[in-house]
C-alpha cells in the first residue's frame, strides 16, 4: 500500500509503492536544496530518487550516535512504557480473565501483540543502520490495526445482530476461510518487501487504486456493523443483563478506533497532504505527526485496561488494596413459635 514511512529524525519519508524516497518533508519535493530536488509536482518521476535516497541514507548513518537528541529520547521513552504497558496488559489477561466476555479475549490479545509489535519497531528504527527492513514491519503493524478493528466489528455484529450465524466462528472450516480471507487481503501490502528496490513502479497506479478500495471496504464494513450494533442495542429486546454488557464492549471497541484514527491514520493522511500538497511547515509540527504516532501504542492498551469493568477492578484492587476488615458472618437464629391450641378434655 502506498504509504509515507518515517526513516529518520530529517523527516526522510519512503513513499512505498510508488518507488520514491522523498528527503524533507520541510523543504517539500517541488523545492529541496538539499537534495537537488527542484521542479513541479508533476515531475516527480524525473527526479533522481536513488542519489535522494543516497543522500537521506548517509544523512542518517552520522546520526545513529544522536540518540542523546530530544527526539530519540522521547520516541525511546514512549515505546519503552508502551512495551512495559503491553506486557502488563498480557499479564492482566492471565492473572483476571474476563468473566462475562471470554469470547473477545481473543481480539484483545491480538491487539495486545500488534501494538508491542508498533513499539519495538519504533524503538529499532530511531535511528538504526537497517531501518528500512524495520519500516517494513512498522506498516504491515500498522496496517493491521485497521483488520483487527474490522474483524472485532464483524464478529460482534454477527453475535448481536445475526446469532444465526455465529456456527461461522465455530466451525473449523469457516474458522479457516475466515483466516484465509484475512491473509488474501493482507497480501495487498506484502508488494512493501520489494518496493524499497523500485521494482514495481509501473504497477504502482494500480496497486494504489487496490489499496484505497481494501481500506475503503474495510472502512464501510466496520462503519455498517457498528450502526447495527448500535440500532439493536436500542431497540432489540435483549435482556437488561445481556444488553448492559453488550454495551460496555461496544464502547470498548469505539474507543479503539478512536485511538489508531487520532495516533495513526491522522498523522499519516496529514503527511502525504504535506508531502503532495507542497506545504511549508514548521519543524514542530511534523515532529507532533511523528509524536502522536509514537504514542498510539501507548495509549491502546489503557483503553481496554481502564473500560473494562472487570479488569479495572483487579487494577483498583492492586493500586489501592482495601483495609482487611474482619466480616463477621451474622447469623439470625429465627424461633418459630407455634401455638397449639389444647384441645378440651372430653
Amino acid at each position: 500500500m502506498d504509504s509515507l514511512l518515517l526513516l529518520c529524525r530529517d523527516d526522510a519519508f519512503l513513499v512505498c509503492g510508488s518507488g520514491m524516497f522523498v528527503h524533507s518533508v520541510r523543504g517539500c519535493v517541488r523545492d529541496c536544496a538539499d537534495c537537488n530536488c527542484v521542479g513541479s509536482a508533476k515531475s516527480l518521476h524525473s527526479v533522481d530518487w536513488e542519489y535522494i535516497q543516497h543522500f537521506a541514507l548517509s544523512k542518517r548513518q552520522m546520526q545513529i550516535g544522536s540518540s542523546s537528541s530530544a527526539y530519540a529520547v522521547f520516541i525511546y521513552l514512549s515505546s519503552v512504557l508502551s512495551l512495559l504497558i503491553n506486557v502488563a496488559l498480557l499479564a492482566l489477561y492471565l492473572r483476571c480473565p474476563l468473566k462475562t466476555m471470554k469470547t473477545y479475549k481473543f481480539f484483545f490479545v491480538m491487539m495486545t501483540i500488534h501494538d508491542i509489535a508498533m513499539s519495538a519497531s519504533m524503538i529499532l528504527c530511531v535511528p538504526r543502520g537497517f531501518g528500512d527492513v524495520v519500516l517494513v514491519l512498522f506498516w504491515f503493524a500498522l496496517t493491521s490495526s485497521m483488520f483487527i478493528l474490522t474483524n472485532s466489528f464483524v464478529y460482534r455484529y454477527i453475535t448481536i445482530c445475526r446469532p444465526e450465524l455465529s456456527f461461522l466462528y465455530t466451525s473449523r472450516r469457516w474458522v479457516a476461510f475466515i483466516y484465509a480471507l484475512n491473509a488474501l487481503i493482507f497480501c495487498n501490502s506484502g508488494y512493501l518487501l520489494v518496493a524499497i528496490s523500485h521494482s514495481i513502479r509501473k504497477l504502482s497506479a494500480f496497486m494504489s487504486i487496490d489499496s484505497i478500495l481494501v481500506m475503503l471496504t474495510l472502512s464501510i464494513s466496520g462503519l455498517f456493523c457498528a450502526i447495527r450494533i448500535h440500532l439493536t442495542l436500542k431497540h432489540a429486546g435483549i435482556s437488561p443483563n445481556v444488553k448492559r454488557l453488550q454495551r460496555q464492549m461496544f464502547r470498548v471497541l469505539l474507543c479503539q478506533t478512536v485511538c489508531p484514527v487520532m495516533f495513526l491514520y491522522f498523522p499519516s493522511c496529514a503527511i502525504y497532504a504535506l508531502l503532495f500538497g507542497g506545504f511549508n511547515t514548521s519543524p514542530l509540527f511534523t515532529d507532533c505527526l511523528e509524536f502522536l504516532t509514537s504514542m498510539y501504542p501507548f495509549f491502546n492498551p489503557l483503553v481496554a485496561m481502564l473500560s473494562i469493568s472487570d479488569y479495572r477492578r483487579y487494577l483498583l484492587s492492586l493500586f489501592m488494596p482495601s483495609k482487611s476488615v474482619p466480616q463477621v458472618c451474622s447469623v439470625t437464629h429465627t424461633t418459630r413459635i407455634v401455638n397449639v391450641p389444647e384441645r378440651s378434655a372430653a
